[in-house]
């Protein structure tokens, strides 16, 4: 099978999983084949070690503000010590999720604050639907330059940046009263790539190495 084949398999195979069901996963079932059951996912359990984080914002057309309603987007990151699996021989992200795009192209994930893996933290994001080619984007993620640092940003505190440049996939991170991290980004489709075979998360296992 082709790369171009096996992307358009995997969006597909999304798309037709993703009528509603009752039904609970099979636990070994792959994170970007779990039915959306809505805009929002939920990727870390309640005890999963670091601050609880959000990240919400639109996936938006190329080259303009256009929402895109109905896209379906795979989301995952790596753990508070920076690894995406807790062995080398995991088939996929242990931190992972997958929903789909409200009527205003809205996406909302609720996890923990990442931590470091390859360089900056950040979180992945991979999109497909109707007529849209897998998309993948990496958006790192720093510390606003209001807040305050300590131990609980991790390698976040030391790696800061005074302004965001709106041309590369980056947002500042903030803390609320509760002292639940914030971020908020837009995924532009002009901003993202075409999934590559070496960097497809559906083929690969995602373990630090």
């Amino acid at each position: 099978m082709s790369v171009a084949g096996g992307l358009r398999w995997a969006c597909a195979a999304v798309l037709l999983l993703a009528s509603p069901s009752t039904a609970a996963p099979p636990k070994e079932i792959a994170p970007w084949l779990i039915t959306p059951r809505g805009w929002e996912a939920d990727i870390a359990q309640r005890d999963e070690p670091g601050g609880r984080f959000v990240i919400e914002g639109r996936v938006l057309g190329a080259g303009d503000s256009v929402p895109l309603a109905g896209v379906t987007l795979y989301a995952y990151h790596a753990d508070g010590k920076g690894w995406y699996a807790l062995t080398r021989d995991a088939p996929y992200p242990r931190l992972a999720g997958v929903l789909r795009t409200d009527a205003r192209g809205r996406y909302r994930v609720r996890s923990i604050l990442p931590g470091m893996s390859e360089g900056q933290p950040h979180v992945h994001f991979e999109a497909c639907g109707p007529n849209l080619a897998v998309t993948t984007w990496a958006v790192n993620l720093y510390m606003g330059p209001n807040e305050k640092p300590d131990r609980a940003w991790g390698h976040m505190a030391s790696l800061r940046r005074l302004t965001m440049d709106p041309e590369r996939t980056e947002t500042y991170v903030t803390r609320d009263a509760h002292g639940v991290f914030h971020a908020s980004y837009d995924l532009r489709l002009d901003q993202g790539f075409p999934l590559p075979a070496h960097t497809d998360s559906l083929r690969r296992g995602l373990v630090a190495r």
